[in-house]
């Protein structure tokens, strides 16, 4: 059964069909009692619940895409697969198959209700979908209908439907009673059949005398009943236009035959030439007089062929071009003999010029589409290289540090190797990240405090070994700056700021000038200032040509001065769309040898006004030699992580500081621990987010939902790969007290630790 073949225009809903379950041995659960959330079934509520009330004996809302089912009405012998699958939706189906529908259904059921088969049926149009199958009911089978109803604009992402169950085993009854009855008056039917067809040869013997070409009443009629231009007949076989016939022109009826200076009776075919010198385009002309003429008409309804259809441009009435459809129907005169064409010409130029279009953009579609495989492709090819080159140098340094367990200063070097190739595939995979979430519009910002000029300072730190190394000199310069302390999304300005400075470094030669100019502008918000960051250096410069290109993922200037020099080549993209999601904006000047110039405006927020209000950004990275300074030999921490390395890191790292570390390898086992530790036996709890058996989300909701005081105390912090914005929102909302991406950060993760740990706790 193909996908359409499920589809109808509207769900006939039952209305009075209450007591179709009254003989099931099952009872229906009713799931209104149990406070079902309306944003559960969206716009499908008040319909679900009104179908609540009639002989549907299970109603459930599907989201296809999370793969999640919530049930409002079901069998009660299906309470204990509800509550054991905990509204996994392919699960459910799975059971309901298995257990409930007979087995030479069960295969079809289960491949129409597939989350992926609903997902391309409706994404695909379909305004609803039902199927017959049958089902285990009240101890005995039964016919079931299974209906399905996608909810207002459905989309891969918006993938809900209603999924709707009732029984029509006595809708089944009622159609074998109907089939037999049928079946019993087909012999009368059969009889009623053969006088009719007595009575319309009787018929067709008086028509004769009644047979006339159309007139122009009734062509008149035609022409506004089938929206044709003109309708006319002609006798084929005599080669002959009976009767004068007429075109609609701005609602009036003008003679045709009369305007080509001609008049009934006329020979057919030279009426077809003339019209098609005086109305058809040059290009249709000839296949037109080929195609109809009363000689090629007669051949193809010897053929059998009862309707010919051909669409021409022609020169309308006024003039202008037009598509026209010209239908001619062959039929054979009962009392003649002779072959009879009824001719109707339809203005179809709205629909084709509609198609055109359609094609047209069918045609742009399929150019961005293989557009799209074409980046894609380049896209995989050039990650591959990218990701290949860190991890060759990661994995080469490794074997070659094996090499010098005798040498500190070799392994040491080694090691220094492997930490830089390590942070450039992390910038990558970074990088590759933010332009999905940015592609697939989910990139977000979120507003903290901090102070402009630190910012940039600290920015400017960061860079500063680098350039020293190249010899470069970096300038700082501040201008009419009014407001120092502001908000926004200072890592994702970091993030840009970076990206823009270190291109400065990395394309500037030896010896060479940068500068960095902050100046604030007239704003026109209240308390929200305009800041704009200039960027110059007088480096190699870029050609007219890539400048067009820059900001296109990939896109690196063809020139062997920088070939050695590492970049994704998704930088600049990133950076724009970020700059752009703030409400600001990106120039760029560049000249071949001169060097570049960067422009960045950006809007932030004013601060509250607070004296000696000066945050600034984190310093730069710590060692771990620094970590050792720690003392926190008095302090216990537990590391929840279910990676073995990923634990061994970790606790190595807190061991250093003289902490006791304890580990658990999922959330459960944590929650345990902790529930059977004394009073404040712990002081410090490392959580990762992923993790079998319980998550780290779930884990700390069931710690902070103990009895126990100094339990729900314990300091809590997220160490997971999950970075995102909204990562870090969950954590917290679940009980955490802070959030650690990994990598580790070392300098992150001593200020976390003297922040938690650094006051001595009595105990």
């Amino acid at each position: 059964m193909s996908k359409r073949s499920f589809c109808r225009e509207k769900l006939d809903f039952a209305q009075n069909e209450e007591n179709l379950l009254e003989d099931n041995q099952d009872k229906v659960v009713d799931m209104r009692s149990r406070n079902v959330d309306e944003s559960v079934v969206g716009g499908f509520y008040e319909e679900a619940i009104r179908m609540l009330q009639d002989a549907y004996f299970r109603i459930s809302a599907i989201d296809l895409e999370k793969n999640t089912i919530v049930n409002l009405k079901f069998m009660e012998s299906e309470a204990l697969e509800v509550e054991r699958f905990h509204g996994d939706y392919r699960m459910t189906i799975l059971s309901c198959a298995d257990n409930h529908v007979a087995e030479d259904d069960r295969e079809n059921f289960k491949k129409i209700m597939a989350a992926e088969n609903l997902k391309q049926i409706f994404l695909d149009g379909c305004p609803s979908l039902h199927f017959n199958y049958l089902r285990f009911l009240g101890g005995e089978w039964k016919w079931a209908r299974t209906e399905l109803v996608p909810v207002e604009n459905f989309s891969a992402e918006n993938a809900r439907v209603m999924w709707y169950v009732k029984n029509i085993s006595e809708e089944k009854s009622k159609e074998t009673e109907m089939t037999d009855r049928l079946l019993r008056t087909n012999a009368e039917l059969v009889q009623a059949k053969k006088e009719l067809e007595e009575a319309n040869a009787k018929i067709r013997k008086s028509n004769h005398m009644l047979r006339r070409t159309l007139s122009a009443e009734e062509q008149y009629r035609q022409a506004i009943v089938s929206e044709a231009v003109f309708v006319f007949n002609v006798n084929v076989s005599k080669n002959l236009i009976e009767e004068e016939f007429y075109e609609m022109i701005d609602g009036q009826m003008e003679p045709v035959l009369g305007r080509m200076g001609m008049q009934a009776p006329c020979n057919a075919d030279d009426f077809f030439l003339q019209w098609s010198k005086e109305r058809v385009f040059p290009e249709d002309r000839e296949v037109y007089v080929q195609t109809i003429n009363t000689r090629h008409l007669l051949e193809a309804y010897e053929r059998g062929e009862n309707e010919l259809i051909m669409e021409i441009e022609a020169s309308g009435s006024d003039g202008q071009p037009e598509v026209l459809r010209h239908t001619i129907l062959l039929t054979k005169d009962g009392v003649s003999g002779d072959i009879l064409a009824l001719n109707n010409a339809k203005d179809i130029t709205d629909i084709r010029r509609k198609d055109r279009e359609t094609k047209k953009a069918l045609l742009e579609a399929y150019e961005a589409a293989d557009r799209a495989s074409f980046a894609k492709t380049e896209f995989l090819s050039k990650m591959s290289h990218d990701i290949r080159t860190p991890m060759n140098a990661i994995i080469g340094m490794t074997a070659i540090a094996g090499t010098k367990l005798r040498d500190p200063d070799g392994m040491e070097e080694c090691l220094a190797k492997v930490s830089a190739a390590s942070k450039h595939l992390l910038s990558l995979i970074n990088e590759v990240l933010d332009m999905s979430r940015i592609e697939s519009g989910t990139l977000t910002l979120e507003e903290v405090d901090f102070n402009i000029l630190d910012f940039v300072e600290n920015m400017v730190k960061k860079l500063s070994a680098t350039a020293r190394e190249k010899k470069q000199k970096i300038e700082f310069h501040v201008k009419d700056i009014q407001n120092t302390n502001v908000r926004g999304d200072v890592l994702r300005l970091q993030q840009v700021f970076s990206n823009v400075m270190s291109n400065s470094v990395k394309y500037t030669q030896e010896g060479g000038a940068i500068s960095i100019h902050i100046t604030e502008k007239p704003s026109t918000q209240e308390q929200i200032g305009c800041y704009e960051f200039v960027f110059k250096d007088n480096g190699i410069g870029m050609e007219e040509e890539f400048l067009q290109h820059i900001y296109d993922p990939f896109e690196r200037a063809e020139d062997v001065r920088i070939s050695k020099v590492q970049g994704t080549g998704l930088g600049m993209t990133i950076s724009r769309n970020i700059i752009q999601m703030m409400g600001g904006d990106i120039e760029i000047e560049s000249e071949p040898g001169e060097g570049t110039i960067v422009t960045i405006t950006i809007p932030l927020k004013y601060q509250e006004p607070e004296p000696d209000n000066r945050e600034s950004t984190p310093a730069p990275e710590r060692t771990l030699e620094q970590i050792e300074e720690a003392d926190y030999s008095s302090r216990r921490i537990l590391v929840v992580e279910d990676n073995d390395l990923n634990r061994e890191i970790a606790m190595e790292i807190l061991s250093m500081t003289g902490a006791m570390v304890e580990a658990a390898e999922n959330g459960k086992e944590a929650v345990e621990m902790v529930e059977a530790s004394e009073k404040d036996y712990y002081d410090l709890i490392l959580m990762d987010l992923q993790m079998p058996v319980m998550n780290g989300y779930e884990a700390t909701s069931a710690l902070r939902a103990m009895e126990r005081k100094d339990i729900r105390d314990i300091p809590i912090i997220a160490m997971t790969a999950n970075a995102f914005l909204e990562d870090v929102q969950k954590s917290k909302a679940c009980g955490m007290n802070e959030h650690m991406a990994k990598p580790l950060d070392i300098e992150q993760l001593h200020q976390m630790l003297a922040r938690w740990l650094g006051k001595k706790k009595d105990r």
